[in-house]
């Protein structure tokens, strides 16, 4: 046989916050401070210059998906072939 004790309303929920305990921070931004301040870190200009790099090649979509496919085809070894001389060498 299951024992239920009847508990009072306030036991059962803890009680709301009145409109005037409610965090409404209402006082004006503070300026930033070192430790909210970003910084430029050799990592992070890495990540820019790959993110750069990224939404360049992005770019170039539209344009590929317009050729056919044997014109995509030679694109792209166009474009392989312009990154090997320039990191390489002619």
């Amino acid at each position: 046989m299951l024992n239920v004790v009847a508990q009072s309303e306030e036991e059962i929920s803890p009680p709301s916050p009145s409109l005037s305990e409610s965090a409404v921070d209402t006082s004006p931004p503070s300026p930033p401070t070192t430790s909210t301040v970003a910084l430029v870190t050799p990592e992070k200009e890495n990540t820019l210059a790959v993110d750069e790099d990224e939404h360049f090649m992005l770019s170039l979509v539209p344009s590929l998906r317009r050729l056919s496919n044997q014109k995509r085809a030679q694109a792209r070894m166009r474009m392989q072939q312009v990154l090997y001389d320039v990191e390489f060498g002619e």
